[in-house]
């Protein structure tokens, strides 16, 4: 943990009613700690509501490889997005049509694009997990499980997992987030997101990325520290 280095700088840009608000996260690799990317974020307050969120990906000599936009206009949990990797070539993403969802998703540039229209219910897309958990907040601190639905474009469907609190102290908290589907539990390694109670701004995440590099199928496994 002491090989862990914190980058973060948060800053305030006030254009007529809206804040931008800039921070950066730095995502080390599970198995070696050696830092495989880093991510810079703009959120976009209008009125005091979280409408967009800009994320560029740097690969650890500075190179951008990737960058992703989320839009919260129509829902908090679960925005339009759309991520772009200029290495790979994979594109992937969901678009609100009424009462629907759409995914979409291409593997490498060779590919031709896939898409996919589903009822969207309560469905969690991307970047909406953090609101998701922040909407749930009391009830995963009292100890109880939720149950959702996540969106995963590279499958074009919508699968189900549970969130609770794992660990807690006077100024920290972690939510567990695995498959609901118990023999699918056991399999895969569940993701764990470090919040401070105080603030209840992300601190860690430690899971699955949501983005991959130099040709990998595979996204990294990380420990991001924001």
């Amino acid at each position: 943990m002491n090989s862990f280095l914190l980058i973060l700088w948060v800053s305030f840009i006030s254009v007529s009613d809206t804040t931008v608000k800039t921070y950066t996260g730095t995502a080390y690799d599970l198995t070696t700690n050696e830092v495989v990317y880093f991510e810079k974020n703009q959120d976009f307050i209008v009125e005091g509501k979280h409408q967009k969120t800009i994320t560029k990906y740097y690969n650890k000599n500075n190179v951008l490889f990737a960058e992703r936009t989320l839009d919260f206009s129509k829902s908090s949990v679960a925005p339009e997005f759309t991520t772009k990797n200029y290495t790979t070539g994979s594109l992937e993403g969901a678009k609100l049509l009424g009462n629907n969802i759409q995914l979409f998703y291409k593997e490498n540039k060779k590919e031709e694009l896939k898409e996919k229209l589903l009822g969207s219910n309560s469905v969690v897309v991307d970047g909406g997990f953090h609101h998701f958990l922040l909407k749930n907040w009391n009830k995963l601190c009292k100890g109880e499980v939720l149950i959702f639905d996540f969106a995963v474009p590279s499958l074009l469907n919508f699968f189900s997992f549970r969130a609770e609190k794992s660990r807690e102290t006077e100024t920290e908290v972690d939510f567990e987030v695995k498959p609901n589907n118990i023999i699918l539990r056991y399999l895969v390694e569940p993701i764990v997101v470090t919040y401070s109670k105080n603030t209840k701004r992300i601190k860690k995440y430690r899971g699955k990325s949501n983005i991959s590099d130099s040709g990998l199928s595979e996204n990294f496994l990380v420990n991001l520290v924001y």
